[in-house]
């Protein structure tokens, strides 16, 4: 059943089996697409199977589960019924992790528009081909750029300009705690 994918590493790797098997496409994300999460799953279980990748030891492997279990109940503790759930954009960009494609996102001044596209637009699984193992940097920009905002650039330009002064908030106050911080003397 489906609330077992919680107790498989990954929610795809069985530890008493080890890497020659895996459940692909059984996570469910509560928003977002099955066969996104799966066509992930795939590549990384490609990558094992290839020898390019290796699964952590079995003990690491339960320490994950375990870990990867309290999250997920925890998070969806409203829906106890709805079993194998995870959070499309955590379990996206741990897969990614895992696959070495988790996107790199350039900044502002070298490319603003794609920098702006990645930051106020939806999570595409075409982000996850802007860099790594079978990339396809070129089509990716271009798709991720031609895709209309979800915000006015008004709207973007204000959440822009709030985020670079929660920054610059941020810095002045590290700043000041450590001018406050008396000096130790020899």
């Amino acid at each position: 059943t489906s609330a077992e994918h919680h107790h498989l590493y990954l929610q795809m790797f069985d530890t008493n089996v080890g890497d020659s098997l895996a459940f692909i496409g059984f996570a469910r994300p509560q928003q977002g697409g099955v066969p996104a999460i799966a066509e992930m799953q795939a590549r990384y279980f490609a990558q094992v199977c290839k020898g390019e990748k290796r699964l952590p030891g079995v003990a690491q492997q339960r320490h994950a589960i375990k870990s990867h279990t309290t999250h997920w109940e925890s998070e969806y503790s409203i829906t106890p019924k709805a079993t194998g759930l995870v959070n499309y954009v955590h379990y996206m960009d741990l897969m990614a992790e895992k696959v070495g494609c988790l996107p790199q996102k350039p900044s502002f001044w070298k490319d603003p528009l794609l920098s702006i596209k990645l930051d106020y637009n939806p999570i595409f699984s075409a982000q996850y081909r802007l860099n790594g193992p079978h990339s396809r940097p070129d089509e990716t920009k271009r798709f991720l750029k031609s895709f209309p905002n979800t915000f006015s650039w008004k709207w973007i330009a204000y959440l822009w300009i709030a985020r670079g002064l929660l920054k610059l908030a941020k810095n002045n106050k590290r700043i000041s705690l450590l001018s406050d911080t008396p000096l130790a003397t020899s």
